[in-house]
């Protein structure tokens, strides 16, 4: 039975609408057409007065809604397009979609997912018209939360805000993979890009390596410090298999003027450097104690000052040009003499409280012919690795003397007095102290012993015989006659 309805509501609604189709008695029943006062479009079924069934509205804003509707409201399978022609496709619960939806928008990309108030919401996937995807979480019609966007040449999976990647993300591109915090579509924050053999862990500022960070290079040295516009630039320090150095760095390049150097071996440099090598002028200061301070050339000391561990100081060229010098070492000895590479080398005097050593040396050792005196007494003759080797005179202060062959610091021949002295060396050395009357006649002696050292040289330890001495006596008396005559 139809229900009535009052001459109000009639005169009502012939005034607000107008309608054309089938009725009932005083109701729109059946297919029809209705303009409302608000300026949109009816035109489906109706029952018992409420739109109901297959119908189609078009608003006057342009948006149109063509579907199923029950009790006056979308209800069932339909398409809804918007102000912006956008066009949606679902199953229609008033301006909600139940379940899954379709949106085609005006630009050809198309949405498939979860729809509320005529918007993408939800868990959804939209096909871009140049063919990347988006599928995961929206909002409102954005790409809001977690989500994968895969475009021509890299993927990203990640948090995402107002349709731009914005949080912590995965980012896969042709050249490099980056995993780290993005702000705005941005790698921004921290984050960590690897590239085919290299990698950056660090800061970012809009897509650029900036602040703090690691860099690992290919060769597998490593960067580590401020970064900007993408370069190195700030403090910073470079990590390499043998060393460490670190300095201060511009526009990639690191201030040569003011470096340090930490070794592997313990060693460490301060100063400047050239293509990674100490150049020009600093300090190294070795693991074993010594350093070294003065001007280098491209590794290798030139001039300057060298301390050894044990307190000896030297100052001078170190190219190992033969130079006169001065070292005083920590047990008040004092060199003087000819130097190469800061060691006693050449013609030279050494010096302690009971000890005087003038002669040649090799490698900071005796080595050669020289004069040797100590407390025990003085020993003229050779030297080999610091030690007497050799032919070599020795007087003890007791008076006793040895003349002959030395050895590792040992006498191989026989002893003899002073008054036995003979010589087999023809030595052009030059002695210190030469005003001493003992030395110049011990210096006399070996010269005039010279003379018959080749007789003399058959036995290292040859003491003057018997007969030799009446010989010279009988020569002796020889020239006394001749002389009278």
């Amino acid at each position: 039975q139809l229900q009535k309805i009052s001459v109000d509501q009639l005169n009502y609604e012939a005034i607000s609408n107008t309608y054309r189709g089938s009725y009932l008695p005083n109701l729109k029943h059946g297919f029809g057409r209705m303009d409302a006062i608000d300026g949109s479009t009816y035109i489906g079924n109706f029952f018992r007065g409420l739109r109901h069934g297959k119908g189609k509205i078009t608003y006057l804003s342009g948006e149109q809604y063509d579907g199923e509707w029950q009790d006056d409201v979308f209800k069932g399978e339909g398409a809804y397009q918007t102000i912006n022609n956008e066009i949606i496709f679902g199953q229609f619960d008033s301006l909600d979609i139940v379940g899954e939806g379709k949106i085609i928008f005006a630009s050809g990309d198309v949405y498939i997912g979860q729809i509320q108030n005529l918007k993408a919401h939800g868990q959804g996937k939209c096909q871009f018209i140049d063919s990347s995807t988006y599928e995961g979480q929206w909002e409102s019609g954005h790409m809001q939360g977690l989500g994968t966007q895969i475009l021509e040449n890299e993927q990203y999976t990640g948090d995402f805000h107002h349709s731009t990647r914005h949080g912590n993300g995965k980012l896969i591109c042709k050249d490099y993979t980056y995993t780290g915090q993005f702000q705005n579509d941005l790698m921004h924050g921290n984050g960590c890009i690897q590239y085919k053999n290299e990698i950056y862990e660090g800061q970012f500022f809009q897509n650029l390596r900036q602040g703090r960070g690691i860099y690992k290079y290919s060769d597998q040295t490593i960067y580590r410090g401020d970064f900007k516009n993408d370069q190195r630039h700030g403090h910073g320090e470079i990590l390499l298999k043998t060393k460490k150095v670190v300095g201060n760095f511009a526009n990639d390049q690191i201030d040569e003027s003011n470096v340090k150097i930490y070794y592997n071996n313990q060693d460490f440099y301060n100063g400047s450097i050239s293509c990674g090598k100490p150049h020009g002028t600093g300090q190294m200061i070795y693991s074993d104690g010594s350093s070294f301070s003065g001007q280098w050339d491209m590794g290798s000391k030139i001039f300057g000052t060298m301390v050894h561990a044990d307190g000896q100081k030297f100052s001078g060229d170190m190219t190992g040009a033969v130079l006169m010098g001065r070292i005083k070492y920590p047990d008040n000895g004092e060199y003087e003499g000819q130097l190469v590479f800061g060691k006693k080398h050449g013609q030279g005097s050494y010096n302690k409280a009971d000890l005087a050593y003038d002669g040649q040396f090799k490698d900071d050792m005796k080595h050669g012919k020289g004069e040797l005196r100590t407390s025990d007494g003085i020993y003229i003759g050779d030297f080999e690795n610091d030690k007497k080797c050799g032919f070599g005179y020795m007087r003890l202060k007791d008076g006793t003397v040895w003349q002959g062959k030395w050895e590792n610091d040992e006498f191989c021949g026989q002893s003899s007095d002073e008054a036995n002295l003979v010589s087999g060396r023809n030595s052009k050395m030059q002695l210190s102290n030469q005003n001493k009357l003992e030395n110049a006649l011990m210096l006399s002696k070996m010269m005039e012993q010279n003379r018959s050292k080749s007789s003399l040289l058959k036995s290292p330890t040859t003491k003057i015989s018997e007969q030799q001495k009446k010989k010279k006596k009988t020569n002796k008396k020889k020239k006394t006659k001749n002389t009278n005559k």
